[in-house]
């Protein structure tokens, strides 16, 4: 996991699962190294004050716009379109 600018700290795992021992409870699970400093992102201060922080995964750019359906209003109309994500970071190995 170091490759991804992380580490675990001191915690495990059970089928899949991330724990920690009852005494780091309120720690982070994860530390962060300073590899992981380009993928930061702005994180509230509510959420910094607990432990989380923003990561950058990817940038999702529209690929193909398959479909416009035109509302009876004539007004409005919904498009249905596909995305693709480019600009993938390490983090986004991370997410099942």
């Amino acid at each position: 996991m170091k490759s991804a600018g992380c580490r675990a700290g001191n915690t495990g795992t059970f089928n899949g699962v991330a724990y920690q021992k009852l005494g780091d409870v309120g720690k982070p699970i994860i530390q962060l190294t300073d590899k992981a400093q380009p993928y930061l992102l702005t994180t509230p201060e509510k959420d910094k004050s607990i432990n989380i922080q923003k990561v950058k995964l990817a940038e999702e750019q529209l690929k193909q716009v398959t479909g416009i359906k035109t509302m009876d209003d004539g007004k409005s109309a919904v498009a249905e379109y596909t995305t693709t994500y480019k600009n993938v970071t390490p983090f986004s190995s991370l997410v099942a």
